[in-house]
């Protein structure tokens, strides 16, 4: 299972999604509903194996 534990430094009033770098489908998804590239995470995502994967952080400006 990979690492969704949160991001302390993002706001909280503002809905963030960290898919995994490889995931275009859950990019574009996000992107067709609003959301924008804000950074990369690496080594976001722990895998069994060891190895890392970086994370896609992606935040949805909000309308007052």
């Amino acid at each position: 299972m990979k690492n969704l534990s949160p991001d302390r430094k993002l706001s909280p009033h503002r809905p963030y999604h960290r898919p995994d770098i490889g995931n275009e489908a859950a990019q574009t998804l996000y992107k067709n509903a609003g959301f924008e590239l804000l950074n990369i995470r690496k080594g976001y995502y722990r895998n069994p194996d060891g190895t890392s994967d970086d994370a896609v952080v992606m935040m949805k400006r909000l309308k007052p």
